[in-house]
């Protein structure tokens, strides 16, 4: 069963498709800027959901358990609620964008197959046990140039670690970690043309 919302919709309402267990695709308009509380609670069958830009709001679980769900676009999203994606345990791939303020309390609480997670410059607020259980192994936040330290703060103990706070080595910088496996990658290429090139040499 796949739902795509008419252009004059501007929110999804409070448990609007919840228990709508056939439900597999859904597509929001572009005016939509809220998805309210529990609007796709135990959706357990839906596996994409495409969000416009104006969204702007992820209510209080409003995601929860919908377990078939791999991946989620919030790139306009400002607000994420507490619960908004709890135990959405076959969410791989969250993409976060530039405006995001808030992340609520147990907001990804259980996505365990979460490993990376690329944090904006303009995030202020990581609420309690945001990121509980969200990797089975070990999870690296990406994170812009120069704000380790401001993220360290703010990933304490109470969003999900128990070591209290996140050590810097998991805490990357995307672009510098880019630019060096691009030099390796140059410099691996450049090393087969020179070995090739000797091949040749002595083979003549």
């Amino acid at each position: 069963k796949e739902v795509k919302l008419g252009k004059k919709v501007e929110s999804i309402g409070t448990n609007a498709f919840s228990e709508c267990k056939s439900l597999k695709k859904i597509t929001s308009g572009d005016k939509v800027e809220e998805i309210e509380r529990g609007a796709f609670f135990y959706c357990a069958s839906l596996k994409q959901v495409g969000l416009g830009k104006s969204v702007k709001e992820i209510g209080t679980a409003a995601f929860l358990c919908c377990g078939s769900l791999k991946k989620i676009n919030l790139k306009g999203v400002r607000k994420i609620e507490k619960s908004a994606f709890d135990e959405c345990k076959a969410l791989e791939q969250v993409t976060l964008g530039d405006n995001l303020k808030k992340i609520g309390e147990q907001a990804f609480y259980g996505c365990g197959k979460v490993t990376e997670l690329v944090l904006p410059s303009t995030v202020a607020k990581i609420e309690e046990d945001a990121f509980v259980d969200m990797s089975e192994g070990e999870i690296i936040f990406w994170v812009p140039t120069g704000m380790k330290e401001y993220y360290q703060s703010l990933l304490t103990s109470k969003t999900g670690f128990k070591d209290g706070l996140v050590s810097k080595d998991r805490l990357k910088i995307g672009k510098i970690f880019l630019v060096v496996i691009m030099l390796i990658q140059f410099n691996f290429i450049l090393y087969m043309i020179l070995v090739l090139n000797l091949h040749i040499k002595l083979m003549n």
